[in-house]
């Protein structure tokens, strides 16, 4: 099962890039922050040294032009990585959308990013798994498909940059890809102010 869409991948009006944030201070921390409240404060965004990998990132980045739309997560450490980035990459607009936040991982808030594996394990034998009490693979690529479909009926011919976090961009490389997204963990991990093309 996967996000239900009519919309065809291989044949999108749009060129899509995505970016995960830097190095945050729950990295630094090693917990997991993935509940939108405390995801906004400043005390859970970027560490000096993510601060300073997402410039690197961006500088050794192609410039996209006038013709880019940003697109981030409300979460601190995504904002703060999508102003950084936008000032280096492209003049575009920069719009915060929350169909790009954080996986939401339920009763492992604020606990060990240890806890991750857990969920991740299930995940390969069912996307749609909340028994963790939080969002299932299924429910991350819907709210990201409706961003994309809501792109695609409405202008073409531009780079839509979408700045967010580890499993949000892993589940929708898969979708872009073909792969089945319950094995989002399969595919290369998305390191901190990684940048990567997305649509074919």
């Amino acid at each position: 099962m996967s996000a239900n869409t009519t919309l065809d991948r291989r044949h999108l009006r749009n060129t899509y890039y995505g970016m995960r944030h830097g190095e945050s201070k729950a990295n630094e921390l090693g917990i997991i922050i993935s509940d939108m409240e405390t995801g906004r404060k400043m005390e859970f965004s970027l560490t000096a040294c993510g601060r300073e990998s997402v410039r690197i990132s961006a500088n050794n980045y192609l410039m996209l032009g006038s013709d880019t739309i940003f697109v981030c997560s409300p979460f601190a450490r995504t904002k703060t990585t999508a102003f950084i980035a936008k000032d280096i990459l492209a003049p575009g607009l920069l719009i915060v959308d929350s169909s790009l936040r954080e996986r939401y991982f339920g009763i492992y808030e604020r606990t060990s990013n240890m806890n991750y594996e857990k969920v991740w394990n299930e995940d390969k034998k069912d996307p749609d798994y909340r028994g963790h009490g939080g969002e299932s693979v299924n429910d991350v690529l819907t709210r990201e498909i409706m961003l994309i479909e809501g792109f695609e009926k409405i202008i073409s011919g531009y780079n839509i940059f979408l700045v967010s976090h580890g499993d949000p961009l892993q589940i929708l490389e898969c979708w872009f890809r073909g792969i089945n997204p319950r094995v989002h963990r399969g595919i290369a991990n998305w390191k901190t102010a990684e940048i990567r093309r997305l649509s074919m």
